[in-house]
């Protein structure tokens, strides 16, 4: 409570001592406790922002991978096939080893396909479910400083 006692000090120690990009908003706002509202709010919300910018930064990476990598795998078992096909026109259905190597292609693709695409998958929606989560601490934690900050003005008649 360090702000509706207007203790600026206190504040900003408070404020230090949170952990992550959420003290680091809050630090900036508790820097601006004797400035206007506006200024507050303007530097949180530019760490804010520059946090976002960061923790998204390689999700769509991710997403453009998990996306790519089953068409890449498809790529590879259409010549594959195209391979097998090959095979077939010119040394006939009789040699199953002549077959065989095209098949091996396509399905080969396929796997690496998914390899690279599962993963990549899970791993977008869990860093994208964490950025979420980070975004909104630092909205949760923004707001209650600046209702405090509306209250201490309240309480000083501003």
């Amino acid at each position: 409570k360090p702000i509706a006692e207007h203790d600026d000090a206190k504040a900003q120690d408070l404020a230090a001592k949170l952990p992550g990009p959420t003290g680091r908003m809050v630090a900036a706002g508790a820097s601006c406790l004797s400035l206007s509202r506006e200024v507050m709010e303007e530097q949180m919300f530019e760490v804010m922002q520059k946090t976002k910018a960061r923790v998204n930064s390689m999700l769509p990476l991710l997403a453009i991978s998990a996306a790519a990598a089953p068409l890449l795998g498809l790529l590879g078992t259409v010549t594959g096939i195209m391979d097998t096909f090959k095979a077939i026109e010119i040394y006939g259905t009789g040699d199953v080893k002549t077959l065989s190597g095209g098949i091996s292609e396509a399905l080969i693709t396929t796997e690496y396909g998914l390899i690279v695409a599962i993963p990549a998958l899970l791993l977008h929606a869990i860093l994208s479910a964490q950025a979420r989560g980070i975004t909104s601490r630092m909205e949760a934690s923004g707001l209650a400083f600046i209702n405090e900050f509306l209250k201490r003005g309240a309480t000083q008649g501003n």
